[in-house]
C-alpha cells in the first residue's frame, strides 16, 4: 500500500516509530493527533498487509479485540481504539490501539540482567499466574505465553504485563479458527 494513501488510523494517530513485526501483524509506537485520547504514547497494531484479505486472520484480530475489551487489569494492556467492527469488509485495513507499557520484554530483561534471582522469579511467576487466572475467569485462554509476550513494566519484576492476545481463545466464541488439538503458539517453546 502506498504511504500516500490514507489509512484508517491516520486521522487519529501519528506513527512515531516501528516497534516490531510478527506473523500476524506489525506494531508501531503512536501518539494521538487530537484531544479524543489522553496525550501520551500508545501501541498501534495492524494486520500485516499480506493478511488483509485473509478471512481467518481478520477474524483472529477481531477476536483479540473482543477479548481485550473484556479486561480491566493492570497486567493486560488496555484497548484504546480499533476498527474491528469492519473485520468482514476486506477492503478496510484493520487496526487496534492499546496502552503503551513502559519496560522490556521478559526475554530482553533477562538477557540484559544476566538472569533473575530464583526468589524474584517465583514472585514474578505468581504475579503472572494471577493475570492468567484473571483471563481464565473471563473464559479467555492466551495460548501464546512466552518471554517475548511478557513485558516487565518499568523493569520491575513485581509488575508483569501479558501482551499479544492474537492467538487467544474465548470459550464463548463459537468459531473454529484454531480447532481443539491444533498446535498454537511458538513451536520452539513447547514444554
Amino acid at each position: 500500500m502506498s504511504k500516500n494513501k490514507k489509512r484508517p488510523w491516520d486521522e487519529k494517530w501519528e506513527v512515531i516509530a516501528k516497534i516490531g513485526k510478527g506473523g500476524q501483524g506489525e506494531t508501531s509506537l503512536v501518539k494521538p493527533k487530537n484531544d479524543s485520547f489522553p496525550p501520551g504514547n500508545y501501541v498501534l497494531k495492524i494486520l500485516n498487509y499480506c493478511h488483509q484479505k485473509d478471512d481467518e486472520r481478520r477474524a483472529r484480530m477481531s477476536r483479540e479485540v473482543n477479548n481485550l475489551k473484556t479486561f480491566r487489569n493492570p497486567g493486560i494492556p488496555e484497548l484504546i481504539d480499533s476498527n474491528y467492527e469492519f473485520f468482514e469488509d476486506l477492503n478496510i485495513l484493520l487496526y487496534m490501539v492499546t496502552e503503551f507499557i513502559e519496560g522490556n520484554t521478559l526475554e530482553k530483561f533477562i538477557i540484559e540482567k544476566g538472569g533473575i534471582d530464583v526468589f524474584d522469579a517465583v514472585k514474578f511467576t505468581v504475579k503472572l499466574l494471577d493475570i492468567v487466572e484473571y483471563c481464565h475467569q473471563r473464559d479467555v485462554v492466551h495460548r501464546d505465553i512466552k518471554p517475548d509476550n511478557i513485558i516487565v513494566r518499568n523493569d520491575s519484576l513485581t509488575t508483569p504485563v501479558l501482551i499479544d492476545f492474537g492467538l487467544s481463545f474465548n470459550k464463548e466464541d463459537d468459531t473454529n479458527l484454531t480447532p481443539t488439538g491444533q498446535d498454537v503458539g511458538n513451536r520452539f517453546l513447547f514444554l
